[in-house]
């Protein structure tokens, strides 16, 4: 129950401070205000709340919680990874902390070979998963702060669970390995995992030398941004549509650009394996949308049991506008600009209307894409024919 008090305490410090600086009636505002204390209440704490703090920052480009996040228990971990290094003499390992992220920690090694490659060595938090059970029961009384904000509720129940399978690092070697495979002649750059170096609590990776994201923005021409944004998209959505997987951790952090405007993705702890049943929905919802086919779209949404006989014809003609909306940049034949106006239009929501629909739990973390991938273009000032990955992606596969 400390734990408990501590982060409520944290909150309600952050919300009473950021109350007094920035007073308004804008509901959107004020909804986005909480969730702007939530996050540096979050990223104090660590573990996984560092996760959660990732989720309710994706509009704040220069947070800090995509690059670094709060460590823990250091030193136990550092200690792990010096008995790791004494049992493989394959690697040599910097012992200084390259970065912290959300479940681990990752530090520069170098395997021993005629060229002597350069790695990346995750290694998750020592006594995370013990911490994790405290943490959860923490977070179930922290959601109650979350009543208004429909879809993070649900995404947070849906981290409860997920939280777990992004502590197996074999899973997530197995992710990383099949995305190598995938995009490995292509125009997006994975990075090597190395299976045989790669424990349940360790994973060893080719080191990528590029530009992080921020960097990436602050230096170059907007028709480099163009390029990237349109990899991006072709990423995100070549992976559902053909796939049937879906890469759930698109944020700042997990974005490098290599030479020549090159697109690489890392980290793949966070990935959600799709029935043919929900591509084949989502490929509904998508072309219903493009051909204004209320009929389509509203069955395929009672399909989903998204909506049913009980919603209002309110709440149903409202989510047809608000998913029009959502599907603008890729339903519309024309050239589409991620604008700070189109972001705000995209987030507004009516809570009222909203509650009538119930979300299916393996769509939760399809609020990445607006909440995520929309923010990172709207930073990139992405403008192209979005429209046109879509068409293809639809016309080949």
């Amino acid at each position: 129950m400390y734990k408990v008090g501590s982060i409520t305490a944290s909150f309600v410090y952050n919300l009473f401070i950021n109350n007094n600086n920035q007073k308004t009636n804008d509901s959107l505002l004020n909804n986005r205000k909480r969730l702007h204390c939530l996050r540096k209440t979050f990223e104090q704490h660590g573990g996984i709340f560092s996760k959660l703090a990732q989720m309710v920052s994706y509009e704040e480009k220069d947070c800090s919680v995509f690059s670094e996040c709060k460590p823990f228990s250091e030193e136990k971990t550092i200690e792990y990874l010096k008995n790791y290094i004494k049992n493989n003499n394959d690697l040599k390992i910097n012992c200084t902390i390259f970065k912290s992220g959300s479940i681990g920690q990752v530090h520069i090694g170098y395997i021993n070979n005629e060229i002597n490659t350069k790695v990346a060595v995750k290694i998750q938090y020592v006594g995370l998963c013990e911490q994790i059970e405290d943490d959860i029961k923490a977070l179930n009384i922290l959601t109650s702060f979350l009543y208004s904000f429909t879809d993070m509720k649900e995404a947070i129940k849906d981290i409860k669970k997920l939280v777990y399978e992004e502590l197996d690092y074999k899973k997530e070697v197995e992710n990383h390995q099949l995305f190598y495979n995938l995009w490995k002649n292509s125009n997006i750059y994975i990075p090597k995992v190395y299976n045989t170096l790669s424990t349940d609590k360790v994973i060893v990776t080719e080191f990528l030398e590029g530009q992080s994201l921020n960097d990436f923005i602050s230096n170059s021409t907007q028709q480099s941004k163009n390029k990237i944004a349109l990899y991006i998209v072709e990423f995100i959505f070549t992976n559902i549509y053909k796939h049937n997987i879906f890469y759930s951790d698109s944020h700042y952090g997990n974005i490098i650009i290599k030479d020549n405007d090159e697109l690489a993705i890392i980290d793949f702890g966070c990935v959600n394996y799709l029935t043919i049943d929900m591509v084949t929905s989502l490929k509904l919802i998508h072309t219903s949308l493009k051909n204004q086919n209320k009929e389509l779209f509203f069955k395929t949404l009672t399909d989903l049991n998204i909506i049913n006989e009980n919603t209002s014809q309110e709440s149903k003609e409202y989510a047809y506008t608000y998913f029009n909306i959502q599907y603008t940049p890729w339903i519309i034949e024309e050239e589409f600009e991620f604008t700070e106006k189109w972001i705000l239009k995209s987030d507004e929501k009516n809570p009222l209307l909203l509650s009538e629909w119930k979300l299916p739990p393996n769509m939760v973390y399809f609020n990445k894409i607006p909440h995520g991938v929309y923010n990172i273009l709207k930073i990139l000032n992405a403008k192209g024919m979005f429209y046109k990955i879509f068409n293809n992606i639809f016309n080949t596969y």
